[in-house]
Parts: structure tokens; C-alpha cells; sequence
């Protein structure tokens, strides 16, 4: 950000604020005795972001706040590298937004991707109507990269697990016993524990249709590789809810080829399958189901051939 673009957005808004710090967000979070937010930063690594990049604004929870989150899920918190990063990243905005502008945009969308909800009323300012923004509506603390507001709770992402993609499946008998049974057969469970992906997972119901993978004989060669392929074609590196997935984005896959999203009145649609239920948490991605199995023409074609 060059000195001169800086120096104009800190004019814009100084006047709305009741602090300026000439230092990054990051060290403007220890410099206001917001140390607990800041080592949750330090923990997700994402310092150098908050330092070199911007602008930020970012919601900052008191210590007292961070020290009352839930044990357990402060426990997931420690243990899960990629939940912790979500979680903190859920109290970031890739943009400037002083009160004014929050309130009047009513709900805004987070660096995590799904957004927050702000209310006022006689109460305050509320996120999500539950946590409040302390000081008033002439709270900001402006710094040279960024806005800072103090709220007094940790904000959880709406889509939020502390369950894996494998342990979510198998909770989710209801609907995945047979996708899970594949991931089984392929050896891929240690792949979707760990990593973080968005899975679109074919509903029993899909597999009950005709399928693909049906014309794989049991004497087929690389019969274990296919459905390992067939599973990757399902998977997107990264976490992706609903609020991320757009019409005429093409997401690669692990597979190697692009699935292609559309949305219309009828729903969001993946390739040829409708998603029937979306943003399924996962502590390591998300997870939306669809109503078909998805199979990839290059493989289809190989098999068409055999």
C-alpha cells in the first residue's frame, strides 16, 4: 500500500474515529492491551498478512472475552491448526469499515468467507446478535493499515465443526453411508482428516440412481484407483461455504479437472447435480451434499473406450 494512498484513507475516516495509531493492525492490538486476539493471531499465522497486507478492519475480542471461550472448543481450537485460522479469520474484513458504514451495510463478509450480521439498537451494536461493540458508535482505532473495533465475545463461524470431514460423514449416516463405504474402499479416510477440503458428497439417494460407477466391473484393472479418482472429482482444496461458490466458477479438483458451479431460481447446482443440503461443518472443510454422482468426462471416456 504506497504512503500517499495510505495517508488519504486515514484522512477520510479520522474523523469518524476516536484513536490513530501509526502502526499495523497487528501491533495496534497490543498497543490497546489486546494481547489475547493478537496470540490467536500469532498462533494462526497470520501476522505477516495483518502487517504487510490490508486494508483490514478487524473485530477485536477482549482477553477477558478469548478467556471465556468455551473449553472445549478452545481445547479444538489448539489442537486444529486450520479451525483456529478459521476462527480468526471470521473476525477480519478485507476492507475498511468504520461503524457508520457497518451499520448501515447491515451484514458484511468476513476473510473466512461467511458473514457477519450487525444490528443497533437500544443495547448497542450488536455482531450476530450476540456480541457487542464496546465504546459506542465512535469507537474505531484507526491505524495505518486498518480499523480495530473491541467486542466483548469471540464470534464462531456459523458453519463451524470441531468434528473432521471422515467423522462428520460417518456421523451423517443418514445420508452418506455409501460415499463414506467409497472413501473406505479407496483409502483415502487419512486424506479428509487431515487436509482441508470441500467435499460435494454424492447422497445415498444419488447413489441408489443409475451411476457410472456401476459399469466397473469387479475385474477391472486400477478398479481401487478409479474410485479414488472418481472421490477426488468431488473434492476442492480448501474450505468453500455456500457464500463462496458464485455462478460460472470453475473450481479444480483434486482429480485434476474443473467441476463447474451454476446457481439459478432452482438452487446451486455443481456440474449436472443439484445441492440438496449446503454447508455441512467440518473442523477441516465443509461439506455440501448433492444429488447425483459426479464423474469426470476424462475418466468416463477412458472407460467408455475400455
Amino acid at each position: 500500500m504506497s504512503p500517499i494512498f495510505n495517508v488519504g484513507l486515514v484522512l477520510a475516516i479520522v474523523g469518524h474515529a476516536s484513536a490513530f495509531i501509526d502502526k499495523n493492525v497487528y501491533q495496534c492490538l497490543i498497543d490497546q492491551n489486546l494481547t489475547a486476539m493478537a496470540q490467536l493471531i500469532r498462533d494462526a499465522n497470520l501476522i505477516s498478512t495483518l502487517t504487510n497486507g490490508g486494508p483490514f478492519t478487524i473485530m477485536a475480542p477482549t482477553n477477558h472475552a478469548v478467556a471465556n471461550i468455551d473449553s472445549d472448543i478452545m481445547v479444538a481450537l489448539t489442537r486444529n491448526p486450520v479451525l483456529l485460522k478459521q476462527v480468526v479469520r471470521y473476525h477480519i474484513l478485507d476492507k475498511y469499515e468504520v461503524i457508520p458504514s457497518l451499520i448501515s451495510a447491515g451484514q458484511v463478509d468476513t476473510s473466512e468467507g461467511q458473514p457477519i450480521k450487525v444490528t443497533s439498537g437500544p443495547a448497542g451494536i450488536l455482531l450476530n446478535n450476540a456480541s457487542m461493540m464496546l465504546g459506542g458508535s465512535s469507537s474505531d482505532i484507526v491505524c495505518n493499515n486498518g480499523i480495530i473495533h473491541v467486542i466483548n465475545t469471540v464470534l464462531i463461524p456459523p458453519v463451524f465443526s470441531t468434528d473432521n470431514l471422515a467423522a462428520v460423514l460417518v456421523e451423517r449416516d443418514d445420508k452418506f453411508k455409501d460415499f463414506f463405504l467409497y472413501v473406505l474402499l479407496s483409502n483415502m479416510t487419512h486424506l479428509i482428516e487431515s487436509g482441508e477440503y470441500t467435499i460435494f458428497a454424492p447422497t445415498d439417494l444419488a447413489f441408489g440412481r443409475y451411476s457410472h460407477l456401476s459399469d466397473i466391473h469387479r475385474d477391472t484393472p486400477n478398479r481401487a484407483s478409479i474410485y479414488m479418482e472418481v472421490l477426488k472429482y468431488h473434492m476442492v482444496p480448501g474450505a468453500r461455504t455456500s457464500h463462496h461458490l458464485k455462478n460460472g466458477q470453475s473450481l479444480f479438483t483434486l482429480h485434476g479437472s474443473p467441476i463447474h458451479i451454476s446457481t439459478s431460481s432452482n438452487g446451486l447446482m455443481v456440474d449436472d447435480a443439484m445441492v440438496v443440503e449446503a454447508d455441512i461443518p467440518a473442523a477441516n472443510g465443509v461439506i455440501h451434499a448433492v444429488d447425483h454422482v459426479l464423474f469426470p468426462a476424462d475418466l468416463l471416456a477412458q472407460l467408455v473406450q475400455g
